[in-house]
């Protein structure tokens, strides 16, 4: 055969497979045909992973898409780095064909009420997406091409290479077409997901696209054969919207791309699809700021806070009942922190390279926590703590990589201010700077401020930033303040840059008398007239005397009832460790103090807000409290609550004897009674 009938011949029949595919792309079969290889994916029956209105967080993996992700191309390193981790990489795809136009059963639409939570569903199936009318099979033009190419290339002996042909893989598409509520902010994919060790790679890819052709997503591998499978785990995939930007539909693509050279089970298996659609709630506590009046205090309004983990322990009655207790003890403000580490595990992973830099902050579960806490009877507002878990890597160490994580920083700090601006109006960025677990040289850090904080403020102008709270009022941390006032005067107007000081304090070798640490609230005595004033003299000789100042962190371990070794034989612990009474005495001692005492001079705002650390007891590891010559976990009782103890029974956080004073102060009374009662 000569070479020109060759290549008619193959442009011929490259044009037919390119017709053939647009046909049945185009035609109305539905995805029902194909149930029976879409089931292989399914969970089997007798799988707890379901879909529930609530996950602990060891059970989900959340990733937040937006559109820096993309840009510029992820390399074969970074993605290997995540793939290898069990997380996705982000990928954008465009199809030939708009699917917007495809006819499908139905097109679901979303009327404009909503949960209380602002999630509305538009689309639920446990086992397959063939038994929604919303979704189809999308054939392909890829799986066509390469049956139709890899029979041409048996038949001709030297085919002419026009381009690279696409054989070696297999692409399987769904596709579910919503209707786009102009008034939704944010659209969530979720599903459950395990991937199997495979000796050639299979794919997986959710994505999502408002135009009908463009998808923006994430992608999955199957793990290599030297690396563990990962367990089944429920994924959420985020996509912010821009409401302004309204289209006349959403469609949601899902694709699984296997090899065609071998046989082998697919090791990508799915179930428990579901799509959501985030309206915000009519309802906005975004301005919220309860106080307590009090006429003998320096700045006559205060309000008591306390410190929330941002996943409280899973319990019977969920985060209602959390809040719920928060409620009772008349928590004004919490302090929640907003954790984006990668994986599955409590802890979260630890990434370099660009994959650290994504957004994993699971939005869903801090909806429904601010709903919780903005209701109407008694809201409780929120102060958004933005530090280093933020993101899954420390790249915040390391000076060459300090710039381009403030930019990652600052992009996701803006997407969750803007995000939240209804909720939260209050931002502390970062925590401790100064202390040497979380230190950001004070240029650094002044830097952060104003970068993350502008952009805070465009999106939201009437949010407050406020400085991470400094771990003490000591030399260095005094030293620390001073030298990042003088760092932001290069980047700002004068007296610009935040709106409140943060500050923490502790019982601390700092303050002693002698030799022996004071354990008491007199340690906050060490200073004329409170040891506040020598943050309040750097912040006036700044320029900055205006600013209130928020105590963020304030408390006592009381695990000196413990009889655990470990946390006394830990001497930084053990030093400053009181026991259940002393620290419900100390608190109301320590809050008037503050709030009475603090001011200076006489037109200074003082401290306007005390948060004590914190809500339920945990453990600690021993390296992580300071101790890395102790072994096992340290007892980190700075509680107002106990922790659960499934093996005791203990299935709902019980009241320690703080709550008691928390609750009764400023009542000077009702702190009496609480003191007055039996152990």
């Amino acid at each position: 055969m000569s070479g020109r009938p060759q290549r008619l011949r193959w442009l011929i029949v490259r044009a037919g497979v390119h017709l053939l595919a647009l046909l049945v792309a185009l035609g109305p079969e539905p995805l029902f045909a194909q149930t029976q290889a879409a089931m292989q994916h399914d969970l089997p029956a007798s799988s707890s992973v379901a879909v529930t209105h609530y996950l602990p967080p060891h059970q989900v993996q959340a990733h937040i898409v937006q559109p820096d992700d993309f840009t510029p191309p992820w390399d074969e390193a970074d993605r290997l780095n995540l793939w290898q981790h069990g997380l996705p990489t982000p990928e954008a795809v465009t199809l030939p064909i708009n699917v917007l136009m495809l006819p499908t059963g139905a097109r679901v639409r979303l009327a404009p009420a909503a949960s209380s939570t602002g999630w509305t569903s538009l689309m639920t199936t446990q086992w397959s997406l063939t038994s929604h009318p919303a979704c189809r099979r999308l054939p392909t033009l890829t799986g066509v091409r390469s049956q139709v190419e890899a029979s041409l290339r048996s038949e001709l002996s030297q085919p002419s290479p026009l381009s690279a042909p696409v054989i070696g893989e297999y692409r399987r598409r769904w596709v579910c077409i919503f209707a786009n509520p102009g008034q939704a902010t944010n659209f969530l994919l979720q599903f459950s997901l395990h991937l199997e060790t495979r000796a050639f790679a299979e794919t997986l890819f959710v994505c999502v696209s408002t135009d009908g052709r463009t998808f923006w997503g994430r992608r999955w591998r199957t793990p290599a054969l030297a690396t563990p499978a990962t367990p089944w785990q429920m994924q959420r995939i985020y996509f912010p919207t821009d409401p302004a930007s309204s289209t006349a539909g959403v469609a949601v693509l899902w694709e699984v791309q296997q090899p065609t050279q071998v046989r082998q089970p697919a090791g990508i298996h799915l179930a428990n699809f579901s799509v959501e659609a985030f309206i915000p709630p009519p309802a906005s506590c975004g301005q919220l700021d309860p106080v307590l009046a009090l006429p003998a205090s320096g700045s006559n309004q205060v309000s008591k806070g306390l410190n929330l983990p941002p996943y409280p322990d899973l319990t019977p009655s969920g985060l209602a009942g959390h809040v719920a207790r928060l409620r009772a003890l008349g928590v004004q403000w919490v302090r929640v922190e907003l954790q984006g580490r990668a994986g599955s595990a409590p802890a979260g992973l630890m990434l370099t390279g660009r994959g650290g830099m994504l957004g994993y902050v699971d939005l869903k579960h801090y909806d429904t926590l601010f709903e919780l806490l903005c209701r109407s009877e008694s809201p409780i507002a929120v102060l958004g703590l933005l530090d280093n878990m933020l993101m899954p890597t420390d790249g915040w160490r390391n000076r060459q990589a300090a710039a381009t994580y403030r930019q990652a920083y600052t992009t996701l700090t803006a997407l969750l201010a803007r995000y939240y601006a209804d909720r939260v109006h209050a931002w502390e960025l970062w925590n401790e700077p100064d202390h040497v677990n979380t230190y950001l040289p004070p240029g650094d850090f002044a830097a952060l401020l104003v970068e993350a904080g502008a952009a805070i403020r465009r999106s939201v102008p009437a949010a407050r930033i406020v400085t991470g709270g400094v771990s003490s009022v000591g030399p260095a941390a005094v030293a620390y303040l001073r030298q990042t006032l003088a760092a932001l005067t290069g980047l700002v107007a004068p007296g610009a840059g935040f709106d409140v000081v943060g500050v923490h304090l502790y019982p601390d070798v700092e303050y002693c008398s002698g030799a022996r640490p004071v354990r008491e609230p007199t340690f906050l005595y060490d200073d004329e007239p409170t040891i506040l004033v020598r943050l309040m003299r750097v912040l006036a000789a700044a320029g900055y005397a205006d600013r209130p100042l928020w105590v963020t962190e304030i408390g006592w371990n009381r695990a000196a009832d413990s009889d655990n070794p470990a946390t006394h034989a830990c001497a930084c612990v053990a030093a400053t460790l009181v026991n259940g009474s002393e620290q419900a005495a100390y608190l109301p001692q320590a809050f008037d103090i503050l709030v009475r005492e603090s001011a200076w001079p006489s037109t200074a705002p003082g401290v306007t807000k005390v948060f004590w650390y914190q809500y339920a007891d945990v453990g600690l590891s021993a390296a992580a409290a300071g101790c890395g010559d102790v072994g096992g976990v340290v007892d980190w009782w700075y509680g107002l609550y106990s922790g659960i103890d499934s093996a005791a029974g203990i299935l709902e956080p019980q009241p320690n004897r703080a709550a008691c004073t928390f609750r009764a102060w400023p009542d000077a009374a009702a702190v009496a009674a609480c003191l007055g009662q039996p152990e």
